[in-house]
């Protein structure tokens, strides 16, 4: 059976029955595709908080020292897969400006291929705003990650708030972004734990404006976050 690449469409031919089982016959992505996106892990000295591809003997980049200070007992733990580079900048362009939904597939295959982070009770992913749905008539993030996990939707986009997404706004913009998520009643207890989806980290403003959209509802357990670039 012939699997082609989703990047360059090109067949894949050596293929053995481990990855016919695992992909369920679907298309894949080449190696040499996949070596163009830099994973997190190929870097020996990421920040403890984020995992920001960092210099040697820096442990915090500047972004969680500043978070740090302003959630001593409660910074977020971020999950990133894949570092921020020229590639996964034109594979995003392309998703998100361009609205070609297809590259959902070149992410979730990518994904897959780095780490799947089990033992959440609840995933979820950053909504999209509705001028943004409209636009592109999918959540470009909901669509990535509910091919891997079951999601709850806890979040919902405040109307009218801040419609220009974080991409055309400039470093300080989006620190000072005001706050564009609600969170809905969900039932909780103390060992509940959360694990916030969303496709880049950039300052961490979007995903702290999340959690702090869900500790208003009172919820006082753990929540970690997981983007695929940083």
């Amino acid at each position: 059976m012939e699997i082609v690449c989703l990047l360059c469409q090109k067949s894949i031919i050596e293929i053995n029955l481990y990855r016919l089982l695992t992909h369920r016959n679907q298309e894949s992505i080449c190696e040499g595709c996949v070596d163009q996106f830099k994973r997190i892990n190929d870097y020996k000295f990421v920040c403890q908080m984020c995992q920001k591809p960092l210099g040697k003997n820096i442990d915090k980049c500047e972004d969680c020292q500043k978070w740090q200070n302003i959630y001593p007992n409660d910074c977020l733990k971020n999950y990133a897969l894949y570092s921020y580079n020229k590639e996964f900048k034109t594979l995003i362009k392309r998703y998100k400006r361009y609205h070609d939904a297809s590259v959902c597939e070149v992410f979730v295959a990518l994904i897959k291929k780095a780490a799947i982070y089990q033992g959440y009770d609840y995933y979820v992913s950053l909504p999209s705003s509705d001028q943004h749905f409209k636009e592109r008539q999918f959540d470009h993030i909901a669509l990535i990650f509910s091919k891997i996990y079951t999601l709850t939707p806890l979040l919902n986009h405040i109307q009218g708030n801040d419609y220009k997404s974080q991409g055309e706004k400039n470093r300080q913009a989006r620190l000072k972004s005001q706050q564009m998520f609600v969170c809905d009643y969900f039932e909780f207890s103390e060992t509940t734990k959360i694990l916030l989806l969303d496709d880049i980290y950039t300052t961490g403003r979007t995903l702290y404006h999340a959690k702090d959209a869900i500790r208003k509802k009172g919820f006082k357990g753990r929540i970690d976050s997981l983007s695929i670039a940083r």
